[in-house]
């Protein structure tokens, strides 16, 4: 699961008209399938590093840039948009659910605290992981096609990644790892929900109306990633 776009709401909003809730979820589909589309030639790097050392057959990588460089030289660009397809298909139902899982959350439980903001993460995200799941498992079994000697079938593609599990693993393929899923994402988003909700709360006590400021929106959503990522990276 990708980085949460949870202050675009803000962003998009007009003092005189806020959005519905409703189009707060279509906006959240849109512009989670366009972040994705961004963001995903890193994913497939990372997924790269991160399984390096699995099997001895893997390619090594030395560093981030390394790899980049590897994987340009050795199999071209197409190499960093491996899955996607099904990426750009899934992701904004993911997103929709996100955001409606959010919403949710918001109106049942409030906002405002860090205990109901990291609810809001923890909500959002286990709603969204109905899509998020199979989408990461079919994405990132296209990001190391090729890799492992042991591998069996093709997940060059999407289509081709999804023959191969349900032809090999049937329907339960798609959710394997459901539980460390939900270790790593259930605390991302809350403590990104959390941290965002600080930064807003201290902002407020200043006189500041982030709500007003496009670009300090979007420098406390990079902050509150950050936070979120470098807590639960390891657990990744």
């Amino acid at each position: 699961s990708p980085v949460p776009l949870s202050c675009w709401r803000e962003l998009a909003m007009d003092e005189q008209q806020p959005i519905s809730p409703v189009t707060s979820v279509l906006l959240g589909g849109a512009a989670g399938s366009i972040a994705e589309v961004v963001v995903l030639p890193a994913l497939v790097v990372r997924t790269r590093m991160m399984v390096q050392g699995a099997d001895r057959s893997l390619t090594a990588y030395s560093s981030f840039g390394d790899a980049i460089r590897t994987i340009y030289r050795t199999e071209g660009v197409g190499a960093f948009y491996k899955g996607l397809g099904l990426n750009v298909l899934i992701t904004p139902l993911a997103r929709g659910l996100y955001m409606a899982g959010a919403e949710l959350s918001k109106e049942t439980l409030g906002e405002g605290t860090a205990l109901t903001d990291f609810a809001v993460g923890m909500n959002a995200q286990l709603l969204a992981s109905i899509a998020y799941i199979p989408r990461d498992i079919v994405v990132e079994r296209c990001a190391i096609d090729g890799q492992l000697k042991s591998q069996v079938g093709s997940t060059a593609s999407s289509a081709a990644a999804l023959r191969t599990i349900l032809s090999a693993e049937g329907l339960a393929g798609f959710y394997r790892a459901f539980l460390p899923h939900q270790l790593v994402w259930v605390p991302f988003n809350g403590i990104f929900f959390a941290a965002l909700g600080k930064l807003k709360e201290a902002e407020a006590a200043l006189g500041v109306k982030t709500e007003e400021r496009y670009l300090l929106g979007v420098a406390n959503t990079f902050a509150s990633a950050g936070v979120a990522a470098a807590a639960t990276n390891p657990i990744d």
